[in-house]
């Protein structure tokens, strides 16, 4: 079934989403992966969320317990991969070239961030979204060799309140997130700005839109699959299908992988070789075997 959130090749002329390795633009068909891992293995370091960029040869990564986020380089290569250790990134003590440092007109500085993807702004620019975990903004990074801090988007719901998110993805036309706020089976929308001027003043505010009902999601993962999301719920995560148009819809539950959170800390999705791989975790800082899916 091809989702009504895929963004036809037809509508996005001078779209290039080579970091999602064309899976916009091709048409490609949802991503839907077998519940049963085709293997397990030890990934190093453990860090946290990730996007997979083989056009960079990079790992776009956030960190667990909001450590500073950045990337690593790797070249991914051309021969698809049957191992977890293809995305390793280095030894278990390993860190990732951090972002610059982002300075608000309120003081805040930080780059602790616990979730990120990759997204387009209308004019086609593309932008690296991050949310650090503790406030209600989104923060955007040039998508380049030296990223530089854009600006940041306070996240408000119709009513003028402020939402936290939790996890990140984007769908092809908005950027999707779930949020703590009561009740917490919502996903909510923002449509993708038109350009780097209206998302680089300091208070930018946007209006949230409430938009499909899933299952309950309490941590800061989330992946777009073409026709709806891949999200942690309590004892594994889910995959839920998305039926409507727009910023307006309902939800279906279709897959659940089991061995959540706690024992995974992050989800990271090659778009090139079809696969997710969960970063697993037990306790704080001791990194066991990460399961890896494919189709």
């Amino acid at each position: 079934m091809r989702s009504h959130y895929l963004r036809a090749a037809s509508d996005s002329a001078g779209l290039d989403d080579s970091a999602y390795s064309g899976f916009f633009t091709s048409g490609a068909s949802p991503l839907d992966f077998n519940t049963t891992a085709v293997t397990t293995g030890l990934i190093q370091p453990g860090y946290g969320n990730a996007f997979i960029d083989h056009n960079s040869d990079r790992a776009w990564v956030t960190t667990p317990l909001g450590s500073p986020a950045g990337y690593f380089s790797k070249t991914w290569g051309s021969t698809v991969p049957n191992a977890t250790s293809f995305y390793n990134l280095g030894s278990s003590t390993a860190t990732p070239t951090n972002l610059p440092t982002y300075t608000r007109s309120s003081g805040l500085s930080a780059t602790t961030f616990y979730d990120v993807t990759i997204g387009y702004l209308q004019d086609f620019t593309p932008v690296l979204i991050f949310h650090n975990g503790g406030d209600s903004s989104f923060y955007f990074y040039t998508l380049e060799q030296n990223p530089s801090f854009i600006g940041h988007l306070n996240l408000l719901d119709t009513n003028g309140n402020t939402l936290q998110p939790k996890g990140v993805c984007y769908d092809g036309s908005h950027i999707l997130f779930l949020s703590n706020r009561t009740p917490l089976t919502t996903v909510y929308g923002i449509d993708m700005p038109a350009s780097t001027t209206a998302i680089n003043g300091a208070n930018t505010t946007v209006t949230t839109k409430n938009t499909l009902t899933t299952s309950p999601s309490l941590e800061d993962s989330l992946i777009w699959t073409g026709d709806g999301v891949i999200h942690p719920i309590s004892g594994g995560y889910q995959h839920v299908r998305f039926t409507g148009s727009g910023l307006t819809g309902s939800s279906t539950n279709y897959k659940t992988f089991s061995g959540g959170y706690p024992s995974y800390w992050g989800m990271a999705v090659s778009y090139k070789w079809r696969q997710m791989v969960l970063v697993r975790k037990v306790g704080f800082f001791t990194f066991v075997n990460n399961p890896l899916y494919t189709e």
